[in-house]
């Protein structure tokens, strides 16, 4: 696409399984009018070096390793493609909540040491499932979960009373949601509001039955409180697809009882594909003169970490 709008695309960095120090990138991104970002981090020290930076396309839906302030100061545009990933989110969250309940990943490790062992695990209907953050994925983790007869509370800062209304689902204060879910899923932005937002408090008003889920952001969690509450048995288990610090190399590794993954949240054929179309697009549009479809809302500019 952005070929074909008459951009020359340099992708040095596509692939790379390697993250570039800021002076490789400032190098690499020296003449760069626009940039499709991914996880990289995108700080004032690298801002500041690249003068003819117009724009940034963020593939997916994390904002976190953008600098706002300085971008905003060098009048850099920031977009994202936060409805391009969101199915895709929502499917590998409800395979984490049935792979943890039914204990398919330890069976699995099991199996392959020679044991035979049969787990009895959670049947999902007449269970609780609580969602903190119910918005664009949120909402479609609910679909599925009422298939299988999950009752649904959910906590928002802006409730969407309609969509509660048409699928049965119940809002809770967050303290009440945890001590009555079974399941608990994460799917808020990472801000200020929500930046070490499980903790211990936050872990010890769950049931120790219960498992959290955490497809959103890595810093969304205090991983030391999320270890001794595994390992204790404050809680029973916990699927976790995000971290503080990628690739993870933490101590969660040596529990029986969590679910690791490598933040593979957005990684469908499907999804990947919507990504860089509607990245490609902000930045056609942008230079056509056009307000981007994915440019990131002034409420989520205000609200970085």
């Amino acid at each position: 696409m952005l070929r074909e709008a008459g951009f020359f695309v340099d992708t040095t960095l596509v692939g790379s399984t390697r993250k570039p120090s800021t002076e490789e990138k400032a190098e690499l991104m020296k003449d760069a009018v626009a940039v499709v970002a991914g996880t990289d981090s995108y700080g004032a020290s690298l801002l500041e070096r690249l003068p003819n930076l117009r724009i940034i396309s963020r593939v997916g839906v994390g904002l976190d390793n953008i600098d706002f302030s300085a971008a905003s100061r060098l009048e850099i545009e920031v977009c994202w493609t936060p409805d391009a990933v969101s199915r895709a989110v929502a499917e590998l969250t409800v395979g984490l909540i049935i792979s943890t309940t039914r204990f398919v990943g330890k069976a699995d490790r099991g199996l392959r040491r020679g044991e035979w062992k049969r787990y009895v695990g959670l049947e999902i209907h007449s269970r609780t499932l609580g969602i903190i953050g119910l918005g664009r994925i949120g909402k479609l983790v609910v679909p599925p979960m009422k298939a299988l007869g999950a009752k649904i509370v959910a906590n928002d800062i802006a409730p969407d009373h309609e969509f509660a209304r048409k699928w049965g689902v119940e809002w809770r204060a967050r303290e009440d949601l945890l001590a009555e879910s079974d399941f608990v899923t994460l799917h808020v932005p990472l801000t200020k509001l929500t930046k070490g937002m499980v903790n211990e408090a936050f872990l010890n008003r769950m049931k120790p039955t219960a498992v959290l889920i955490n497809t959103s952001r890595g810093s969304v969690v205090d991983e030391p409180a999320l270890y001794e509450a595994l390992r204790k048995g404050g809680i029973a288990g916990a699927a976790i697809d995000v971290f503080e610090k990628e690739p993870y190399e933490g101590p969660l590794r040596s529990l029986e009882n969590v679910l690791l993954t490598c933040h593979m949240g957005s990684c469908s054929d499907l999804a990947r594909k919507r990504m860089e179309e509607e990245a490609a697009g902000n930045i056609i549009a942008f230079f056509e003169g056009k307000s981007p479809p994915g440019r990131v809302p002034d409420d989520l500019r205000r609200n970085e970490v």
